[in-house]
Formats: structure tokens, C-alpha cells, sequence
């Protein structure tokens, strides 16, 4: 069975390959647009568990919509690595233009931990928006005494400290 091996070997070394040439892709492309900090890295794992460890020690995880989606790849992997990484995924749609993320940007809120988590984790992306507009669903976000929780979210978002822009 030694052939059989060593046509996997070889497979496993041209997806190495390819790999590693998608990654000097992005690093050129990143320096060219003028990045301050970005990294790329090669692992030998599968791509949605790899990915989501991956991901945990970054800032924000930029994934291509799933009809886009690669050979082995899933095609919930968007929604996947939302549930498991822990951090803000931007999902690059696969058709169409995309434009700059300098728009409008909708938050809806229903005032759980996890809406909590991923408010905070969206931030820089917010910071970057020309204006955020904070939409509450479900029981969570219907006026207590303690007041509007849409109007404190978007309170807490308008902090100097945050640097979120009007329009909240």
C-alpha cells in the first residue's frame, strides 16, 4: 500500500503548497492596503475546527459567505465559527460588490449576555460605521422602570471611551 501512501503524501504536500501561496497572497494584499497588524498562519487541521481554535486568539475572523464554500469545507461555516470561536465574523458575501464598511451599522438587541458578548466583540467594526441604530426584539428589550434597554445600549455606545458615532 506504500503507493497509496504516497499519493496521499503528495496530495497533502500540493494542498501545503497551495496553502502557503493563498497566505503570501493575503500578506501582500494586506501590507498594500496599508494594515497595522495582521497574521497569517498554516495549520494542519480541518478547516471549521481549525478555524474556530484559530480564531480565538484574533480580533476579527473574515470568512467568505457559504456558497462560496470550499472542497471539505462546511457550508454553515459562517454560522459555525459565530457559535464557536468567540469572536466578531465578518462574512465577505460570494457575489456581488462589496463596498466599504463605512455605512450604517444595525445592531438588534434583545439584552442577553450573548447580544452583550457580541456588542463589545463588534466594536471596532461600529467605531468604523458613519452611524448605529440599535433595534431591540423579544421580552428583554420592552421598557422597565429602570428604562429602555435599546436606549442604554445605545447610550453605552455613544461613550466618548467608545467611539461609536451618531445616529444612535
Amino acid at each position: 500500500v506504500a503507493c497509496g501512501d504516497a499519493r496521499l503524501a503528495d496530495h497533502c504536500a500540493a494542498q501545503r503548497s497551495d496553502a502557503a501561496l493563498a497566505l503570501r497572497h493575503f500578506e501582500t494584499l494586506a501590507q498594500a492596503e496599508g494594515l497595522q497588524s495582521s497574521e497569517a498562519r498554516l495549520i494542519d487541521d480541518d478547516v471549521d475546527g481549525g478555524m474556530a481554535v484559530q480564531a480565538r486568539s484574533c480580533d476579527l475572523v473574515v470568512v467568505g459567505q457559504a456558497g462560496a464554500a470550499a472542497p471539505g469545507q462546511r457550508d454553515d461555516l459562517p454560522e459555525y465559527l459565530v457559535l464557536t470561536c468567540a469572536r466578531p465574523v465578518l462574512v465577505v458575501p460570494h457575489a456581488g460588490h462589496v463596498r466599504s464598511l463605512d455605512g450604517t451599522a444595525l445592531v438588534a438587541w434583545d439584552g442577553s449576555v450573548e447580544a452583550t458578548r457580541a456588542v463589545t466583540a463588534a466594536l471596532p467594526l461600529l467605531r468604523a460605521a458613519s452611524g448605529t441604530t440599535v433595534v431591540g426584539y423579544g421580552d428583554r428589550t420592552a421598557d422597565t422602570k429602570d428604562g429602555d434597554p435599546c436606549a442604554q445600549l445605545a447610550t453605552w455606545l455613544g461613550w466618548r471611551l467608545h467611539g461609536v458615532r451618531g445616529g444612535l
